[in-house]
């Protein structure tokens, strides 16, 4: 009995191995792990265009996706994804808020009211054009300077296992 425990232990732990992940590293606070099946999206170094690719593994350095694979230390910029979007509680929502307060203030004046105040209007337009302006000035992109850093994590037991 104490075998056929042992050994259902042993191969739960087993299957239950993690595998290699690329960890973004923001500060000490802030950190996420991408793992296989990730859709991760990326700027190079020396380029502006976008590349959003599903990791489909790892290999020593490199992060592999089908049919590309890229250094870590070719990535200059991340693009704000679910997993980033959490660090920056109100950034991303500006924009949102902004649009629907400039078209709900003179829609709630003008059911109240029954008639449009021009400075009604005025500060609707005001708030839409808010909107507008930080939708365009935030940006969407990490900068992969400094403290900031992608890196593949080998899982533990590889690393004991290796030796």
């Amino acid at each position: 009995m104490k075998v056929l425990i042992t050994g259902a232990f042993l191969s739960f732990i087993c299957l239950n191995c993690p595998a290699q992940k690329l960890l973004f590293h923001k500060n000490r606070n802030q950190e996420v792990f991408y793992e296989i099946g990730d859709k991760i999206s990326f700027r190079l170094k020396g380029s502006k265009d976008k590349i959003a690719r599903k990791i489909t593994g790892f290999q020593d350095s490199l992060i592999l996706f089908r049919n590309y694979q890229v250094n870590p230390n070719s990535i200059s910029h991340l693009y704000v994804d679910e997993k980033t979007k959490t660090w920056y509680i109100m950034k991303y929502k500006y924009d949102k808020l902004l649009l629907i307060a400039g078209i709900g203030y003179p829609l709630i004046d003008l059911v109240n009211s029954g008639e449009l105040d021009p400075t009604t209007l005025i500060i609707g337009g005001s708030l839409i054009s808010a909107g507008l302006l930080a939708r365009w000035f935030i940006k969407k992109t990490i900068k992969i300077r400094g403290n900031r850093q992608l890196i593949i994590v080998q899982p533990f037991n590889a690393a004991v296992a290796s030796d």
